[in-house]
């Protein structure tokens, strides 16, 4: 009976969070974020030319595949409700990646903060690569909290070609998990983060090659040169 009152609340309040996102969907279609037409710009060079132009900077392969895919075929609607609804995925697994079972019904309140709060509503009801690449991250957390781990590479993996900024974010999650973990652990950590890495470079090949093997394409086509500096707050 306590299986089926929680299934049943945990129902009504996905159903409600969802009826939320598709009203905002409706409303906002592609919105004005330049970065969205930018992604599906490059898709249609590669179905139309057969050509792949990066949609800005080095490019974000995942998603202008994923999300070029999806607007060509099914239009705004069912593309920015798809990127609302990995956002709201991705909540539930790095809640649950870092929540003991005691604390499992805060889940709904934790939810409901992240939606009541309108720059992640209306950011997130945006078509966008960000949403893919939290996705994949938090699904990667997901999985190795879990013991899940041959996945972890690939998800990891996968949120690099996703965007990737997110490489930092990785090295950062690896680095505090070998430094709190047992010494019989610490190598598994480090072929993981190796394979995560590599994964994640292979969606980059195509405009390495195009940069003549060097990585001149890690760079801000549209306004200031890209350094450390100027990105690193970024992060914060």
């Amino acid at each position: 009976m306590q299986i089926i009152k929680k299934n049943y609340t945990f129902f009504i309040v996905i159903s409600f969070l969802l009826c939320i996102g598709i009203y905002i969907c409706k409303i906002k279609g592609y919105g004005s974020d330049i970065d969205t037409y930018s992604l599906i710009k490059t898709f249609l060079g590669v179905i139309d030319d057969g050509n792949y132009s990066p949609s800005r900077y080095y490019g974000h392969p995942v998603p202008e595949i994923l999300i070029g895919f999806l607007a060509y075929n099914f239009g705004s609607l069912i593309t920015a409700f798809f990127c609302y609804s990995i956002f709201l995925t991705s909540l539930y697994f790095f809640y649950k990646s870092f929540s003991d079972s005691k604390s499992s019904n805060n889940i709904y309140l934790f939810l409901f903060l992240c939606v009541s709060n309108p720059i992640l509503l209306f950011d997130n009801t945006n078509i966008s690569d960000f949403q893919l690449a939290m996705f994949f991250f938090s699904s990667g957390i997901f999985c190795y909290k879990k013991k899940r781990k041959y996945f972890v590479p690939l998800l990891f993996g996968l949120s690099i070609g996703s965007r990737l900024s997110f490489t930092l974010f990785i090295i950062l999650f690896f680095l505090h998990e070998y430094h709190f973990s047992d010494k019989k652990d610490k190598k598994e950590i480090i072929v993981q983060s190796a394979y995560s890495l590599f994964i994640g470079g292979l969606f980059y090949l195509n405009v390495f090659f195009q940069s003549h093997l060097n990585l001149s394409f890690i760079k801000n086509t549209g306004g200031p040169p890209l350094n450390l500096i100027d990105i690193l707050p970024r992060f914060f």
